[in-house]
Formats: C-alpha cells, sequence, structure tokens
C-alpha cells in the first residue's frame, strides 16, 4: 500500500471495507475510488462506436465534451475495477452495473438498493462525476449512465 496514492485516488469517505471486492478476490480489488468512463478509454478497441460517434482515442474526436462523462467517484458496493462501464438498460431491469457514488448525498442515500427502485428513490442519487472538458459536478447516477452523457452506443431504454 502507498498512503500517499491512497490519499489523491481514494475518496475520504470510502468505507473500502464495505465493498463487495474487499473480502472476495474472485473477481478482484481495487484500491481506490475513481473509475474512467470505459467508453472514452484507451483500453477501449480503437475506433470505438459511441452514442455521438466514433471515438478516436483523441480528445477532439468527443463531441460536446462539457456533457460527457469521463470519471466517476464509484459506489463502494460497485466497484472492482477503474473501468466504469455505464449500462442504463441492467439498471432499468434491476441487475448490478456499475454507479455514481451516492456517499456525499446529503440525504444519505448510500446505495443500499442498487438497481433502479422507484419507492426508494435511489435512481435520483448523485455523486461526484468529471467531465471529458475537465470540469466537475455533482450529477444523478442515473444521468451519469444515460446514453447522451456516458456515450454508450445502446440506446436508452424506452421511458428511461
Amino acid at each position: 500500500m502507498n498512503p500517499t496514492l491512497d490519499a489523491v485516488f481514494r475518496c475520504p469517505e470510502d468505507n473500502v471495507q464495505q465493498r463487495n471486492s474487499y473480502a472476495d478476490n474472485s473477481h478482484g480489488y481495487y484500491r481506490y475510488s475513481y473509475a474512467m468512463n470505459n467508453m472514452y478509454s484507451s483500453s477501449t478497441k480503437l475506433p470505438a462506436a459511441r452514442f455521438d460517434g466514433m471515438f478516436t482515442g483523441k480528445y477532439n474526436s468527443i463531441r460536446k465534451p462539457s456533457e460527457k462523462v469521463l470519471f466517476v467517484c464509484e459506489d463502494e458496493k460497485t466497484l472492482d475495477d477503474g473501468a466504469f462501464a455505464p449500462n442504463a438498460t441492467a439498471f432499468k431491469n434491476g441487475t448490478t452495473c456499475d454507479l455514481v457514488a451516492s456517499r456525499h448525498e446529503i440525504r444519505k442515500r448510500k446505495g443500499s438498493d442498487l438497481h433502479y427502485n422507484p419507492n426508494q428513490g435511489n435512481e435520483d442519487a448523485k455523486g461526484n462525476v468529471g467531465f471529458c472538458d475537465g470540469h466537475a459536478e455533482f450529477f444523478s447516477r442515473k444521468d451519469a449512465i444515460r446514453a447522451k452523457y456516458s456515450g454508450n452506443p445502446v440506446p436508452d431504454p424506452v421511458g428511461f
């Protein structure tokens, strides 16, 4: 462990021990709090189709970079690597998917239910995200996985 790296790349409120991957090494353990949107990472086979066109590996191929999520502070219960894989269909269907952390939300929605559940209001939980143009916002986890903001080439489900 490197305390300096932990101080830079881990949210001070991240509860590492609460992560699913902390005690289960079958799928890896990721030490940090932040994940990069895999629609804009160099690990993607290039060129890659996105919601708004092709990603060539260069930032100038990103249309409207002020609307595209690049980094997220990911929820402890979904963070198992450094990749944020936005999936609106999985969210709507109630299957596990990567989510923006809600640990800074005043109403303290801790993501106890990780899925779309209108009875718990979890879809409106907000967390910190960084955009391709360099600015950051307190952004809804549902919006962070919408095709418009995530770049996912799969259209959002009807009614999402």
